[in-house]
């Protein structure tokens, strides 16, 4: 073993005594020694005796263990240079982030695998919640606070506030900016009289002055006010059913009210005509669910817009015209009151009387005899049926009302003339001081 000696220095050893020559010797096999070292040095470093089992490696594994880098006695392996480098990702010791990143996407994709419905709750405490801008509050006004749900209108706005600012004079000053004028001014009042200085104050202030404590009675009797029209979407009424029978449980929790899903289904059963509730009586049974009843109801209610209904006198609805404007927009177009027989009359005459005019005015003009000029001027003016109004023709009338609505009164269903009729008393009193020069005195 070893390297072959020059040989220059072999015959200056033969020269030399026999001490002198082992002294040469051992300094040789020192040297060679020495040079096996940094060869082995160079093939594989000397950190990797600290895993080869030996007394030294393990208390050496120990201390490490010890320091928490057993991650990396198990992840890490050793370079050619003597650096550690990742055996998962290739990566170098520095980069313990990334290398960490792709250790989470693993596991998460492995626990994918073996449980697909299970969501791990991993820790959210570098999650940084948005914070809440005063101008996404919505304003506060005063109709808003008459009823039961006042108390929790009040309440989501003071939780919209304290989201803004922890500060009790910046909650004062975005609680005057999104709040009615009428508020604002006693907002501004109260500060002024040094009532209202911090925002404890402004709560206790409106909670004392814009929120009153409800009877049993009045929280079921105004549910109980709530009626249905066939004419709604049936899915309308449920949802703002279900929204105050919320409320109303929410306040008082002690009491017991009867079952929602029976009352909803009740007063959808009295909103419609006696003929399709003889049909649906058989449903109203507590165990049929309510979505299913909502879709009978639905289906009878489809049937009902397509049946053809006989109005005298009446201008029809289009289809659809008068829907989702709530629960009243289409009461009086789609009323199950038959009309009396004096309406009925009253109607006749009146369009009796607007034929006559027509007809006048029509021989009027095609007569020979009116050669008269002035004759044919007064008789062939302008004149407006809805108006009674000789400024305009018919066809250019701007307060003509829309398809099936009244002209006096302005509401759906109602035609004029009729002896109930709002605005006939009104019209008939603006009407009377011109009659002398109506055209309809011609008949």
């Amino acid at each position: 073993m070893g390297t072959a000696r020059k040989p220059c220095h072999s015959r200056e050893l033969s020269t030399h005594s026999q001490p002198t020559r082992r002294r040469y010797m051992c300094a040789d096999l020192w040297s060679d020694g020495e040079r096996l070292v940094v060869a082995r040095e160079k093939e594989a470093p000397a950190s990797e005796s600290v895993y080869d089992g030996t007394r030294g490696g393990d208390l050496l594994f120990q201390a490490r263990t010890l320091q928490c880098l057993d991650v990396n006695a198990r992840n890490y392996r050793w370079s050619e240079s003597g650096s550690k480098v990742c055996q998962m990702c290739d990566m170098g010791e520095d980069e313990t982030v990334e290398h960490l990143e792709t250790l989470v996407e693993e596991l998460r994709a492995q626990l994918n695998q073996t449980n697909p419905f299970l969501t791990p709750q991993l820790s959210t405490d570098s999650v940084k919640e948005g914070l809440f801008k005063p101008r996404d509050i919505p304003v506060l006004e005063l109709h808003q606070l008459q009823g039961l749900d006042a108390t929790a209108r009040l309440q989501m706005f003071f939780e919209l506030i304290e989201q803004c600012s922890s500060s009790d004079a910046t909650r004062i000053q975005i609680a005057k900016g999104r709040v009615c004028p009428e508020f604002s001014i006693l907002i501004h009042n109260y500060q002024a009289n040094h009532k209202v200085e911090t925002w404890s104050a402004l709560k206790n202030l409106f909670e004392t002055e814009f929120t009153t404590e409800v009877s049993v009675d009045r929280a079921w009797q105004e549910l109980e006010a709530m009626s249905y029209d066939w004419g709604e979407s049936p899915q309308a009424f449920t949802h703002r059913f279900i929204c105050q029978h919320a409320v109303i449980a929410t306040k008082l929790p002690n009491e017991k009210f009867p079952d929602r899903d029976k009352t909803i289904k009740r007063k959808l059963w009295y909103g419609l005509p006696i003929a399709s509730r003889e049909k649906l009586e058989g449903f109203l049974d507590e165990g049929y669910p309510l979505k299913k009843f909502l879709d009978r109801i639905e289906h009878e209610r489809q049937i009902l817009e397509d049946r053809p209904t006989q109005r005298i006198n009446m201008i029809p609805t289009p289809k659809g015209e008068g829907k989702g404007n709530g629960r009243g927009s289409d009461k009086y177009a789609r009323s199950s009151k038959p009309e009396t027989t004096q309406d009925e009359v009253e109607g006749l005459k009146q369009q009796i009387q607007e034929l006559k005019v027509s007809l006048a005015q029509a021989k009027l003009e095609k007569s020979p005899s009116h050669a008269s000029p002035s004759r044919r001027e007064t008789f062939t003016q302008k004149y407006c049926a809805y108006c009674q109004s000789q400024t305009h023709n018919l066809p250019e009338c701007w307060r003509k009302p829309p398809l099936g609505h009244c002209f006096d009164c302005r509401k759906p269903g109602c035609r004029r003339g009729d002896r109930n009729c709002p605005g006939r008393a009104q019209a008939s009193s603006l009407q009377q001081p011109s009659q002398t020069q109506n055209p309809r005195q011609l008949s």
